[in-house]
């Protein structure tokens, strides 16, 4: 089983948001609702760290270029932006997939 450097990353992460010195931090900014003294979480302070979790773990997926992928290459587009192409675009639609008898009363 082949593990990601991403999913490290995601690890990495989830442990550096869900440790009691994190929700001390926060409780330090936006007040007392997010976690006790000791950095207990709160309900509040579990859905803010739950958002920023998702937040940046979908900015990781989406824009840290690294371990394979689907994407082969980037094309320039529009202005200097660059497109991922998949490699699966470069494939023809061939003839669609044979259909399997059912037996009877399915």
């Amino acid at each position: 089983m082949f593990i990601c450097p991403k999913k490290i990353l995601m690890a990495l992460l989830f442990m550096l948001l869900a440790a009691p010195v994190a929700f001390q931090a926060v409780r330090a900014v936006l007040g007392g609702w997010i976690a006790t003294a000791e950095g207990l979480p709160k309900v509040g302070g579990l859905a803010v760290h739950a958002v920023v979790f998702m937040v940046l773990s979908t900015l990781i997926w989406r824009y840290v270029p690294f371990g394979a992928s689907n994407f082969e290459d980037e094309e320039e587009f529009g202005g200097g932006r660059r497109r991922r192409r998949s490699r699966y675009e470069d494939e023809e639609a061939g003839a669609a997939p044979t259909v399997v008898d059912m037996p009877p009363g399915f």
